[in-house]
């Protein structure tokens, strides 16, 4: 093993473990190394220790296979457009399956034995390394994604077949060239005048309004409401661990205390003098963001009350009532000023914020059902989510909200759906990077 390597990945903030593994999958390349390292950084300890046991020196059919996304694109582009024209489809029809039905154990295994699968992926220069770069194994004759797998790779690759298949069919003329991570998602930005990201575009509001009017219908024939199931009102959305629902965290001594029974809603609404919340073991007392603006529930746009009027109703309800301006943007109890400064910046452009909206995802929807766009790490991801939002005993809002001169929620659905979108506890949006 090159000491020189690791020592040279160690002082980029990779673990040595991790390095090593790395290294053995991509032929001791430090370069490659780091990138397969940053393109698996959510994977679980479990997915790395089991590519200590992956033979990645074998060789099939289309040569050494790589661990790297993006090292597999480049070998799955270098086949001939018939080639990747199938492959890439049924690449593109594996991975929807897996985002679409991510519980689903029959589309987490394929079978190499399979005509299709033998001629698409085990035969096609590099899908197989694809596969496996995003976490798939395999298993005697078949390959396998395990059920801890992280699907965010998934997705990530997916939308690259995707971008690559839509430039490559703009430029058949044109010898084939390798697509790069900086360049994945250049078709749907919307940066050019590009008839590719007009192309791409279309397509997303096409098929989120289909899967908006599928929910609607759903929703009509059972007499219910859409409960986002990848964000759930539930603790475990918000919290890393029930620990954290139901105690307080002293900041002084970081000793955690029960949390009180919340007030009756006619009690707290009034300044009644009470005895103060105090840590057990520093006497100090409990800040106001630990206990009174902690979220006590789940509630749609029509059940939340104003903080400002105190009341509950008023104005009907709009996604936009006016342009979007940064001023709308009002940081709750979260801790999560970066993307509400973030947010106050993108809407200096409105049409941005707008654009994020998808399928009449720009109207108020009875059903509670939405579409929205949203970047992470340069690439554009497509969220279906709920309008249920976490509410204090007072049921007002208890994280970011909108300022009085508005009466709409584009910004109120923000951070909310950011952490859907990225699987992550919106009380500590930093844990998995």
């Amino acid at each position: 093993m090159d000491e020189s390597a690791i020592e040279q990945l160690q002082d980029l903030g990779f673990p040595r473990e991790r390095i090593v593994i790395a290294l053995n999958a991509c032929g001791h390349d430090a370069e490659v190394a780091a990138q397969f390292i940053v393109d698996n950084s959510d994977q679980t300890e479990q997915w790395w220790a089991r590519q200590v046991d992956v033979d990645v020196g074998e060789n099939d059919a289309n040569g050494k296979r790589t661990k790297t996304m993006w090292a597999a694109l480049a070998q799955l582009q270098e086949n001939t457009d018939e080639t990747f024209e199938s492959s890439s489809k049924v690449l593109e029809k594996v991975l929807d399956n897996i985002m679409n039905n991510p519980v689903e154990e029959k589309f987490r295994i394929l079978k190499l034995d399979k005509a299709r699968i033998q001629k698409d992926i085990f035969n096609s220069k590099g899908s197989m390394a694809a596969l496996l770069a995003v976490g798939w194994v395999q298993d005697g004759d078949s390959l396998v994604l395990p059920a801890d797998a992280d699907v965010e790779p998934v997705e990530e690759l997916r939308d690259a077949i995707r971008a690559a298949r839509i430039s490559r069919e703009e430029s058949k003329s044109a010898a084939p060239t390798s697509i790069q991570p900086e360049q994945v998602d250049a078709v749907r930005l919307e940066r050019t005048e590009s008839a590719s990201a007009d192309f791409v575009r279309n397509e997303y509001e096409e098929v989120a309004a289909e899967k908006v009017r599928e929910i609607n219908n759903f929703c009509a024939v059972n007499q219910t409401q859409f409960v986002d199931d990848q964000f759930p009102p539930i603790n475990r959305s918000l919290y890393t661990s029930e620990e954290w629902a139901t105690q307080w965290k002293c900041f002084q001594c970081n000793s955690f205390n029960p949390l009180p029974p919340p007030a009756p809603k006619e009690v707290a609404m009034f300044p009644i003098p009470r005895a103060p919340l105090v840590c057990a073991s520093c006497k100090s007392p409990a800040p106001r963001i630990a206990v009174q603006a902690r979220p006590m529930q789940w509630l749609r746009p029509r059940d939340i009350r104003d903080d400002v009027t105190m009341q509950i109703g008023g104005a009907a309800w709009t996604v936009f009532r006016e342009e979007p301006r940064s001023d709308d943007v009002r940081q709750g109890a979260l801790g999560n000023c970066w993307f509400v400064g973030a947010l106050s910046v993108v809407a200096e452009r409105p049409d941005l914020i707008r654009n994020m909206f998808l399928g009449g995802s720009d109207q108020i929807n009875p059903n509670g059902a939405y579409q929205l766009r949203l970047c992470r790490d340069g690439l554009w991801h497509v969220v279906l989510v709920d309008d249920l939002f976490p509410c204090t005993n007072l049921d007002m809002l208890a994280y970011s909200k909108l300022a009085a001169r508005s009466g709409s929620h584009w910004s109120r659905k923000q951070p909310q759906n950011f952490s859907s979108a990225i699987n992550i506890s919106p009380l500590e949006p930093y844990r998995k990077h």
